[in-house]
């Protein structure tokens, strides 16, 4: 029986959580508060939650997407949640199983939120959301990109005085007038406040390599892309897919630059760094 509903908007579009467990819903209320539209819009995703005591043979770190039977839809399989969608993304289901506390619960609903919302931007050819961290500097976003342990949670709170806007994905919005870098729930790892919610202009794009040495260095497009490409989780391995991502990141990378960024995690340097090269940019 279905207990509530609330209405968000993430990464520029509008997703209905319909949950059926009413302690769920209170805390989505309180992690998703600062991304609750002012306005009353329709929803362009709408999902029905669930809480069951059923288990699955999936191990602890396991991690799956794909088609439906009959190519009726995508699926996404964890240890703690199932959850199936149609094939425009524009309704879904999540069962979360067995889920031994609050928190396993908020995480179930968090990655189907990003899962959803990575293919809704995908095939609507709106934006990427990618691996990221970001933190906003000077008025622009800057992006910073790598493999798990990079370091780029670090670099973002590293940016003294930076407004940091995400710290695991990030949704890079393209717009008319650019390109946008929109902040995602923070779910309580770092403080959020309502300038922290928004989105701002792209800078440019950091991917981070761990250095003795601090220096940072203008990648060429195609290596760019290709480091954008290999960034975006959450999507399904197919041609028509790759297509779509090689054209997203093409128009990102139209309007910033990607660069490698090697540095010992001082925050002198990388304040400079980051300065000096959307400076450059500006020129």
């Amino acid at each position: 029986m279905k207990k509530g509903t609330l209405d968000i908007r993430v990464g520029g579009v509008g997703i209905r959580l319909e949950v059926a467990d009413e302690s769920l819903l209170e805390a989505c209320t309180k992690t998703y508060g600062l991304f609750i539209p002012g306005g009353a819009a329709e929803p362009e995703h709408r999902v029905v939650i669930t809480v069951s005591d059923s288990r699955q043979d999936v191990k602890e770190g396991d991690f799956s997407i794909g088609r439906v039977r009959g190519n009726e839809g995508y699926f996404i399989l964890a240890p703690y949640f199932r959850g199936e969608c149609s094939c425009d993304f524009s309704e879904g289901t999540l069962e979360i199983l067995f889920a031994p506390n609050m928190e396993y619960l908020e995480r179930a609903v968090e990655n189907y939120i990003r899962w959803a919302l990575a293919n809704i931007l995908l095939t609507s050819g709106r934006g990427l959301l990618l691996h990221a961290s970001a933190s906003v500097l000077d008025g622009q976003a800057h992006v910073f990109l790598g493999p798990h342990g990079s370091g780029k949670s670090t670099a973002a709170i590293l940016t003294t005085n930076g407004l940091m806007i995400a710290d695991d994905v990030l949704p890079l919005l393209i717009e008319r007038d650019g390109v946008k870098a929109a902040a995602m729930p923070a779910a309580g790892k770092f403080g959020q406040g309502r300038e922290s919610s928004g989105s701002y202009p792209l800078g440019n794009l950091y991917w981070i390599s761990k250095s003795e040495n601090n220096c940072i260095e203008k990648l060429g497009k195609a290596p760019g892309v290709g480091l954008l490409m290999a960034s975006a989780p959450f999507i399904k391995e197919t041609e028509d897919y790759h297509c779509k991502l090689f054209e997203s990141a093409s128009k990102i990378l139209e309007s910033a630059v990607l660069c490698n960024l090697h540095f010992r995690k001082e925050e002198r340097f990388l304040d400079a760094a980051l300065r000096n090269t959307a400076k450059e940019d500006n020129r």
